[in-house]
């Protein structure tokens, strides 16, 4: 009777497609596939050497049970390490599923607000013609459960490109609120759409929670795979999502097809991490860039399909704070937009 059969360690189908392929394994696993057989392996080299030598009616058939045993833990390390660590493999669901498993691991941070810092990197319009002049300008926004505030340069930005120059005045530069709900009452800022209270509700399991995003998200005509990798996205880049919420935004992530590896990148401050693409048909290319080994989104880039028009958000630093900034008076007065030159 065949030995691969019998040994309760090669019952597995996947462990006996491995051995089968044996010597020169050249099998394409998925990233399930590539987890569980990596535990199985584990498995195996965990097993006691004698465990299997106590059935004694086998004993002239254990020598090649071993063999086999041997041949197919080796076989199941040469597609794990295939897979999930040469760049010619690996894949972008691999990646993502890496910072998955990374960000649950990560501490959950508490406090009144939620803050970030950005860099970006944007083109801002002149004038009726369309025409737009590159800006790099920073943003902090401190986010509580009811209230939030912003100290946001992209009002000096805009004044400084209507007076013909690059260098942001920061005396162009103010706090201010998130405005005002109809009610008069200060906004609830949102994350993606959603409140902090919404967020903390989603659920932690991937299927679940993509169906609960995709009934949070409004059709955008763009399909729903554009819907959801955005407000996905949007979520592990600036919410203050708890580890295992994380976790499982990065498995959403990883299950939409449109997603391919890019390789290795520096995002805009000189961080090293991971880029991953979306292309969506007639709308825009999205690229990510991660850290697999934190499960830190570090840098969302969008461009239309033919490159033009970038825009750039660098997450520099997020965590949560205790107290933020009052807002200051608007440069122009009252009711002013910030975004217009007095």
């Amino acid at each position: 009777m065949n030995a691969s059969l019998t040994d309760p360690q090669l019952r597995d189908p996947l462990l006996r497609r491995v051995a089968d392929a044996d010597p020169a394994p050249r099998l394409d696993l998925t990233a399930a596939e590539a987890a569980r057989a990596q535990a199985l392996l584990s498995r195996l080299e965990a097993t006691p050497r004698g465990v299997a030598a106590a059935a004694e009616p086998r004993r002239r058939r254990l020598p090649r049970a071993k063999a086999r045993l041997a041949a197919a833990g080796a076989a199941v390390l040469a597609v794990v390490a295939a897979a999930v660590l040469a760049p010619s493999t690996a894949s972008a669901d691999v990646v993502l599923l890496q910072a998955a498993d990374a960000a649950a691991l990560q501490p959950q941070a508490t406090g009144e607000y939620w803050y970030l810092r950005w860099q970006v990197q944007d083109q801002i319009p002149v004038g009726a013609a369309g025409a737009a002049t590159p800006m790099t300008y920073q943003r902090e926004d401190w986010l509580s459960r009811e209230r939030g505030v912003a100290r946001d340069e992209v009002s000096g930005a805009f004044r400084a490109v209507e007076a013909g120059t690059t260098t942001i005045n920061p005396d162009d530069v103010r706090v201010s609120d998130y405005g005002l709900d109809e009610d008069g009452h200060p906004a609830v800022p949102t994350f993606g759409g959603l409140t902090w209270d919404e967020v903390d509700a989603l659920p932690t399991e991937q299927v679940a929670l993509r169906a609960a995003l995709l009934d949070a998200t409004p059709d955008s005509g763009h399909g729903r795979d554009y819907d959801l990798w955005d407000i996905t996205s949007q979520l592990l880049l600036g919410s203050p999502a708890e580890p295992t919420l994380r976790r499982a935004l990065w498995q959403v992530l990883a299950g939409i097809p449109e997603v391919r590896l890019l390789g290795s990148e520096t995002d805009a401050v000189g961080r090293e991490g991971t880029a991953v693409e979306a292309r969506f048909a007639d709308w825009y290319v999205i690229v990510l860039v991660l850290d697999p080994r934190t499960g830190a989104l570090l840098e969302r880039r969008s461009t239309l399909p033919d490159g033009t028009w970038p825009l750039v958000s660098t997450l520099v630093e997020q965590g949560p704070r205790d107290s933020a900034p009052e807002p200051q008076p608007p440069l122009c007065g009252p009711g002013s937009d910030p975004y217009m030159s007095c």
